[in-house]
């Protein structure tokens, strides 16, 4: 992942999602995307790329009031001109998420290298 200011090139292979609202955590949108990823099985023979890809939708948590009913703004789209109402987007639960699965990936690489050090253990041998 690269985040913004970083220079990368756009490929058939590797695309970019550039985020255009400031409630969107781009780290949210990580995650979301390697957990398609994992419950798709999207790799080498069933590749992530643009076809197979739209057919998946990130789910982002919406902001709700004390009546537990999603909090509603009325904008302007940019391309229609129209007034439209859209959900408000919790970007404090989307910040929870990320340091769960951030934490949870830290973790992974921890017993990771945890385990590298182990298979390296050689037993020595007893003399009499």
């Amino acid at each position: 992942m690269k985040m913004a200011g970083e220079i990368f090139r756009t490929t058939d292979h590797c695309g970019s999602i550039k985020i255009e609202h400031e409630d969107v955590n781009p780290m949210f949108v990580y995650y979301s995307l390697h957990a398609i990823r994992e419950e798709n099985r999207l790799d080498r023979e069933l590749r992530a790329n643009l076809k197979n890809i739209q057919k998946f939708n990130i789910r982002f948590p919406i902001k709700v009031d004390e009546n537990k009913k999603p909090v509603i703004v009325t904008l302007k789209n940019k391309k229609t001109g129209k007034m439209e109402e859209f959900n408000v987007l919790d970007s404090e639960l989307q910040q929870k998420i990320v340091e769960y699965y951030t934490e949870f990936e830290e973790v992974k690489a921890e017993i990771y290298r945890s385990a590298l050090h182990i298979n390296g253990l050689e037993m020595e041998t007893i003399k009499d």
